[in-house]
């Protein structure tokens, strides 16, 4: 790490980083566990590398963005890493994944975190005609690597949603749903940073077919509320309206009295008393309103 930030080479910090991610990927759990980031309580990033630049010329200036890239793919990869409590670049971890005690809550943050690593991913820069170098080819091999895991990590979580649809909630589809969408729009970037790798369409497939389920229990659930609202919002109506008519009925009181011009007055002190002191006798008052 020491070498990583006091050099102001390209190659040499390429180097460090791949060095670093083959750490990741095959060194000891002990190792693993000490690596220095841990921005999530405070500590320092030490894969901060945003504001690496080399400047001797326009070639090292261009791989520079290689670096700050790749820099923060590792950096992706231990935050997803912690939260899902495996390594993604460890062949063997999807032999330990379970997903069968997770709370949904905790299954949707996984696919979440998931997919903004392969978001991450997609922010190559577009110079890729610089795989030519053997240093960035290798890089983009790893990554690549870390990629093929992370769909698979992907996979089993979007199994495991598809058993659970029906009893997820109406939040947790539609930020299922989002995550989906988020996904399906890096597809077309991957393709192209990845040109030469087998396309995994059975991948993108369940992706859809995932979106597709919890779009429709969600779209079910409003037409549902919708469907509720018109079938008792006109019985409250109804009600309402067969209430004041019995109440007209049930309280001659407010119909007994009729003033010239045909107003309606009630009984109360603020009603202005008839003129020349009319009324009409109830029983007339009664058939005239209902017939």
């Amino acid at each position: 790490m020491v070498r990583l930030h006091s050099t102001p080479d390209t190659f040499v910090a390429l180097k460090c980083l791949i060095t670093l991610h083959h750490i990741i990927s095959q060194g000891s759990f002990i190792h693993n566990t000490q690596l220095p980031f841990y921005p999530s309580s405070g500590g320092r990033n030490f894969l901060n590398l945003s504001v690496f630049r080399d400047g001797r010329d326009v070639e090292t200036w261009e791989l520079s963005k290689w670096v700050r890239w790749y820099a923060g793919v590792l950096e992706r990869n231990l935050i997803t890493s912690r939260v899902l409590g495996i390594y993604i670049s460890d062949p063997s971890s999807t032999k330990v994944t379970v997903t069968t005690t997770l709370l949904n809550s905790d299954l949707i943050r996984d696919v979440d975190v998931l997919v903004g690593l392969v978001e991450e991913i997609c922010r190559a820069p577009d110079s890729l005609h610089f795989q030519q170098y053997d240093l960035v080819y290798e890089v983009v091999n790893l990554v690549g690597e870390d990629y093929r895991s992370t769909q698979q990590q992907i996979v089993i979580r979007l199994g495991e949603c598809g058993e659970r649809i029906g009893g997820l909630s109406s939040g947790e589809l539609v930020e299922l749903t989002r995550c989906l969408k988020r996904l399906e729009e890096c597809r077309e970037r991957l393709v192209v940073v990845f040109v030469n790798r087998k396309r995994n369409d059975a991948f993108w497939d369940l992706v859809g077919e995932t979106k597709v389920k919890a779009e429709r229990v969600v779209e079910e659930e409003r037409e549902r509320e919708r469907w509720l609202v018109r079938l008792g919002g006109p019985r409250r109506e109804e009600g309402s309206e067969s209430t004041r008519g019995g109440e007209r009925v049930l309280r001659p009181s407010q119909l007994s009295m009729l003033p010239y011009g045909g107003e309606w007055l009630g009984p109360g002190p603020n009603n202005r008393s008839l003129r020349n002191g009319m009324t009409w006798p109830f029983s007339f008052l009664f058939f005239s309103f209902f017939f």
